[in-house]
């Protein structure tokens, strides 16, 4: 987080946002080439937090240890993100292969009981907004007096009648490292991952691409994803 390459805060109000982090968590880390990465640690996992009823938009990064191992921590974390945290949207899981092979029937236990409308593991839940033929939107359940993440979803194009949620799988490793580990290798390295140095000069392209569709740019948009 405090090597990671400078990237500005685009999102509107963001710097208010961070401002309110540390007001808040005076005893935060800044962290980053200019100190705006905001690092909040210590955190008592059974007591109710700004950090988890903010949507902050900025770089603000709250981490909350839970005391437990193994399938007692599969358990206690799903509980947590499903009582302590506010909204319903998605939820990223990152877990070590091994760890998913040894849990087994616990860990898809765990993914079941997540009540969240996108569920990435080891992936980005972006990668569920962007697919079309997914489902993006809150879990169901929410009313209109506790709406929190919205009722209904969009996208869907499958046109599946009532679904409950999306699950989206990725590599735990970019390749070569993914296929070692018995995952499917994912190349080039996804755009998400922070040490991908062209992410956004191959999103622009991309999207210029979307635009004004040419096969002539196809090259220089995989020569850019493969130098990522």
């Amino acid at each position: 987080m405090n090597r990671a390459p400078q990237r500005r805060a685009y999102y509107p109000g963001s710097d208010d946002r961070i401002r309110s982090a540390l007001d808040c968590y005076p005893d935060a880390e800044r962290l980053g080439p200019r100190g705006q990465r905001i690092l909040i640690t210590g955190l008592n996992y059974a007591q109710p937090q700004p950090l988890l009823d903010t949507e902050y938009f900025a770089p603000v990064l709250g981490v909350v240890e839970i005391p437990h191992t193994g399938e007692q921590f599969a358990r206690a974390a799903v509980q947590f993100v499903n009582t302590m945290c506010s909204g319903t949207l998605g939820v990223n899981l990152i877990a070590h292969p091994s760890t998913i092979r040894q849990l087994g029937p616990a860990f898809d236990a765990a993914v079941e009981n997540l009540r969240y409308g996108t569920i990435a593991i080891n992936a980005w839940t972006g990668l569920g907004y962007l697919t079309a033929s997914a489902t993006w939107g809150a879990f169901p359940g929410h009313t209109i007096d506790d709406v929190q993440s919205g009722i209904g979803v969009v996208h869907n194009g499958l046109l599946i009648d009532r679904p409950e949620r999306t699950l989206v799988h990725g590599p735990f490793r970019p390749a070569p490292r993914s296929a070692l580990s018995g995952q499917f290798p994912l190349s080039p390295k996804p755009p998400w991952f922070v040490t991908n140095k062209t992410a956004a000069t191959t999103g622009k392209q991309l999207t210029e691409f979307a635009s004004k569709p040419r096969w002539s740019k196809l090259p220089t948009i995989f020569a850019s994803a493969m130098r990522g």
